[in-house]
């Protein structure tokens, strides 16, 4: 999907329900900046992303005149405050200088949102010492019966 991020500024909005308040959840989605071959002059563009009360930005890309900024990767992390919330993205350019340099375009693509499951961690399914110690003592008697029936009493 393509925005013009200056005039008549819009935004692309969706509900997501489901949620669970307080958990996190992850936001991936791929973003470029591009700008209209019969425009000249560079611009500085970026995505605002708001998720409930939550707002975080992307990276502001600087976009040459008539270029085009290449496909970036973007990941945030979002805490549920509802179990229903509204996800909007909204695109935002300016002229680097003078005028003449709109429109900056930007771009959006792939866009997914997870719940955000931390890695184990790794402490919690470490053995303790008691199968440790439990494996010696089984080695230990086992060496002690083994010794009683054959009769070396070492």
């Amino acid at each position: 999907m393509g925005i013009d991020g200056d005039y008549g500024r819009s935004s692309i909005s969706q509900t997501i329900s489901g949620l669970t308040i307080g958990k996190t959840y992850k936001l991936t989605f791929e973003y470029a900046g591009t700008q209209f071959t019969d425009e000249t002059g560079a611009t500085n563009q970026y995505w605002q992303v708001q998720f409930g009360g939550e707002t975080k930005t992307t990276a502001t890309m600087a976009v040459p005149s008539a270029g085009f900024v290449g496909w970036a990767n973007e990941a945030m992390t979002f805490t549920a405050a509802n179990t229903s919330q509204d996800l909007t993205f909204t695109a935002y350019g300016s002229a680097v200088s003078g005028t003449g340099s709109l429109p900056p375009f930007l771009l959006l693509d792939g866009i997914s949102m997870i719940e955000d499951v931390p890695p184990p961690d790794p402490r919690v399914n470490a053995p303790g010492p008691l199968p440790l110690l439990g494996a010696a003592a089984a080695w230990r008697w086992g060496r002690t019966l083994r010794r009683r029936v054959s009769g070396d009493q070492a």
